[in-house]
């Protein structure tokens, strides 16, 4: 690989020099069970299995995990000395590449144990960009990646020149898991080079969010459902049962979608709807990717009803409910009418965990994507809330206005159409909010 200044071309697409692993990485994982009052959504078990999942996402072998309990965090290791010369033995056995902390550590926190165990330290957000910096396809979403990396980077600098020295000094690049993506690959940058890309990149997404927004502006008039959910809660499996077609690629893994794609559902009785798939949330999302994704979540905000998938067979979905509706409220979404949609029924085995998130949320509608069961029922009720609030018109449109017959079709719902020598008299239901440009028609 060519070696590149940092800095010389501040619009150089970075992730062209992220640095390829080209065997799996080892990794301890370590957690910590809370006993303090504020304790944890998630049991310790969870989110340790949850840890595991990102780590094999981004291509990381795990060798052995450790779980301590404490009733607050030690002020620079987090775990304490005794437990961290625990993990300095135990790894002279297993030889690890990786200390992988499920809470996240200070910058202070990570110099202290980089320094100690003598191994790459990373936490559960370190892991997160580097799947995010894995999955980015579009030149939006690698910008959005990069700078949620670049301002993780820049307190933890001094820590990255002990990575580099490590893992291949001289060599321009860093290699492995967390070292991965465009603000990984520019670590060597001083910290005004990166503001100054910081800043650059948020130029860029600044336009490209104002050109969303006058896309959207475009089908402003139509009625929008945004699918949201926990990652692999099977958001992208819904839409294509919706649609009837595989328009969205699916895969049993974390994180496969992070740029929306919207498609148009038509509905048996004439109307359609937009359903837009979204980038799935995660217990603790990272602060900085919720931010640097917030032009393509305004896809979440500007809809006229959530579509909230749950994965009801996962151990614990209802942790996973509370944590979407964390991110959305960080979004200013909570207000959004949602409606919840109980996925992968197909393979519950508790019965019982059904019944009681049925009877917390009784709208909710139980489905399985893969079957196909409950997808008719869901439809319906998109159809349902498509058509509240709409009222039932009268027009009489000119023969040479046809458009104005097809503007009805395409937005509401056409009930009878009578074709006189002078002009067509329509009947249909309409929302208010499309009247605009039929209101000289109306009877």
């Amino acid at each position: 690989m060519p070696h590149t200044t940092p800095g010389d071309d501040p619009s150089m697409d970075l992730f062209e020099l992220r640095a390829r692993i080209e065997q799996s990485e080892r990794a301890i994982l370590v957690g910590v069970e809370w006993t303090g009052p504020e304790g944890d959504t998630y049991s310790v078990q969870d989110s340790m299995a949850e840890l595991s999942a990102l780590a094999a996402t981004a291509g990381v072998e795990v060798v052995c995990q450790v779980v301590q309990r404490r009733n607050r965090p030690h002020a620079s290791t987090l775990i304490g000395a005794g437990k961290v010369e625990e993990l300095r033995v135990l790894n002279e056995e297993l030889n690890a590449d990786i200390f992988l902390f499920d809470d996240d550590l200070t910058p202070g926190q990570m110099r202290n144990l980089d320094k100690i165990l003598d191994r790459k330290v990373l936490d559960r957000t370190d892991v997160i960009l580097d799947i995010f910096a894995q999955r980015a396809r579009t030149k939006e979403a690698k910008l959005q990646v990069e700078l949620a990396q670049l301002e993780y980077a820049i307190p933890r600098l001094r820590r990255a020149w002990t990575h580099l020295s490590r893992v291949g000094a001289g060599s321009g690049i860093s290699g492995g898991v967390g070292t991965r993506g465009p603000g990984r690959t520019q670590l060597e940058m001083d910290q005004r080079l990166i503001q100054r890309r910081m800043k650059q990149l948020r130029k860029d997404l600044g336009d490209m969010r104002r050109q969303r927004r006058v896309q959207r502006s475009g089908r402003a008039k139509e009625f929008a459902a945004s699918l949201v959910g926990y990652t692999n809660a099977g958001k992208s499996s819904v839409l294509n049962a919706l649609t009837g077609e595989r328009h969205v690629a699916t895969e049993d893994k974390l994180f496969k979608t992070l740029d929306p794609t919207t498609r148009r559902l038509e509905i048996d009785d004439g109307r359609s709807v937009l359903v837009t798939d979204t980038v799935g949330f995660i217990q603790r999302l990272p602060h900085r990717l919720v931010a640097a994704f917030r032009a393509t979540l305004e896809e979440v905000l500007e809809a006229d009803l959530l579509l909230h998938v749950v994965d009801v067979a996962h151990a614990n979905p209802v942790a996973q409910i509370a944590a979407v509706n964390e991110v959305l409220a960080e979004l200013d979404g909570s207000e959004i009418p949602t409606l919840l949609v109980l996925n992968k029924v197909d393979l519950l085995d508790d019965a019982e965990m059904l019944s009681d998130i049925q009877a917390e949320h009784p709208d909710a509608i139980a489905v399985s994507a893969v079957t196909g069961e409950g997808i008719d029922t869901l439809r319906d009720e998109l159809s349902a809330r498509a058509g509240a609030g709409e009222q039932e018109y009268e027009f009489r449109l000119p023969h040479e206005r046809g458009r104005l017959l097809s503007y009805l079709y395409e937005h509401g719902q056409v009930d009878d159409v009578d074709y006189g020598e002078e002009e067509v008299t329509v009947r249909a239901h309409l929302h208010p909010k499309h009247i605009a440009p039929l209101r000289d028609y109306v009877a």
